[in-house]
């Protein structure tokens, strides 16, 4: 055996080792940061600039924040956008879609909300998805009081094309004249003992066509103490031009007692299409008042649940009204305390906020106008509500650009 071979050997031999025993460094992704910067602010002069930045961005389709501040201290001056000008070439930015552009000082809180209009063509031209550290917006303040408080970034989402979340960490700033800031005010309570709600809330779906089933349950929910329902009635009504109400099922009752206990439920139930309504009734039957006690019903339970067909092509309220659930008493049963949830049906096409059969820039501006809302609060549209998490916001808006487009 030569010396070169023996040699040659030896050193894939170490070669060999050092892949065995040197450990490979894992290489971790940055976490993407959102965050006030500078993120303090100490005795400025009147006038100073903060500006929302983010860290690390991979695969980005737009951005959301709310930045909040205590407006005895600061005044909003104006808030201008920058990450989305700054990576869309100046011929395209009429693709540039404002959400949400808002100040308002008497709240003390910055609503801002980007992205583009068209994704497919952002796409196609080369600006998205969106990478790197940019400064999403720059916000001009002035000072107009002294004190101490948080800039607080809120409600952020940063979406991917395809509209899902982004994880993200969010740091807040500060800005400080010396002054403790004021306690905030207490939180209303609730004073309902149960919620009657339609299961599931909303029925959203473009492929329910005529002459399809589907269900919804009407549910109890106890929401605070008490010693439990003998006697429930609600009432609920639709459209009756798009929805037949074809049979309903009693469950509670039948599930919190044996069977051997059944002949002592009364239930009754009244349907009537040409009004698009049915009411339903249980209770117990057959009970000495004495014996009350040990068949009040507390705890979640599913009430009932309704069978509908579908006659037609629309959207409808699926309203809970009349109801009245009675508490057992030792004395005297009396009515509880109670709210509703309304259910939502619609099997138009998702995004056709303006029932024309396409998704086009009016029903772009129409989404404009409830961007920011809560499900039944103010300015609250259900239809833009595109994936149904009961908030209008980013996440809706890049639905709403990937449906850009589309007919029936």
């Amino acid at each position: 055996m030569s010396q070169k071979w023996v040699l040659s050997l030896a050193l894939m031999l170490i070669s060999s080792m050092l892949l065995i025993f040197v450990p490979v460094r894992s290489v971790t992704a940055e976490p993407v940061r959102v965050y006030v910067h500078p993120s303090l602010v100490v005795d400025p002069s009147v006038l100073f600039n903060v500006s929302v930045k983010i860290d690390n961005a991979e695969n980005l389709a737009g951005a959301q924040f709310t930045l909040t501040w205590n407006p005895l201290l600061l005044r909003a001056i104006n808030m201008t956008e920058v990450m989305l000008h700054e990576t869309t070439p100046q011929t395209e930015w009429d693709n540039i879609f404002i959400l949400r552009h808002y100040i308002d000082n008497v709240a003390g809180e910055a609503e801002y909300a980007y992205h583009h209009r068209d994704l497919g063509r952002a796409e196609q031209e080369g600006y998205l998805p969106i990478s790197g550290n940019h400064t999403i917006a720059t916000i001009l303040f002035q000072v107009i009081g002294m004190g101490n408080c948080s800039l607080h970034l809120d409600e952020v989402k940063l979406p991917t094309p395809e509209a899902n979340p982004i994880p993200h960490d969010t740091i807040d700033g500060f800005f400080s004249n010396n002054v403790p800031p004021p306690p905030l005010p207490p939180s209303p309570v609730d004073s309902a003992q149960v919620l009657i709600r339609v299961d599931p809330r909303r029925v959203r779906n473009e492929s329910v066509a005529i002459n399809d089933d589907f269900t919804v349950a009407i549910d109890l929910d106890s929401i605070s103490s008490h010693l439990g329902v003998i006697w429930i009635r609600f009432s609920l009504e639709w459209n009756s031009t798009l929805l037949d109400c074809i049979g309903v099922t009693e469950v509670m009752f039948h599930e919190v007692l044996p069977e051997s206990e059944w002949q002592n439920i009364d239930w009754g139930f009244s349907i009537d299409n040409g009004l698009g309504e049915v009411w339903c009734e249980g209770t117990f039957q057959n009970i000495p008042a004495e014996e009350y006690g040990d068949y009040a019903i507390s705890g979640n339970h599913t009430l009932a649940v309704l069978t509908f067909r579908v006659k037609n092509v629309g959207r409808c309220g699926l309203h809970l009204y009349d109801c009245m659930p009675i508490e057992y008493s030792p004395g005297r049963p009396g009515q509880m305390l109670y709210t509703t949830i309304d259910g939502y049906f619609a099997n138009t096409l998702n995004g056709d906020l303006n029932s024309d059969n396409m998704v086009n820039l009016f029903d772009a501006l129409q989404f404009a106008q409830s961007y920011g809302a809560y499900w039944n609060g103010f300015r609250w549209n259900e239809e833009a509500d595109i994936n149904g998490d009961q908030q209008v916001d980013i996440l809706d808006a890049i639905f709403l650009g990937k449906l850009f487009g589309h007919t029936r």
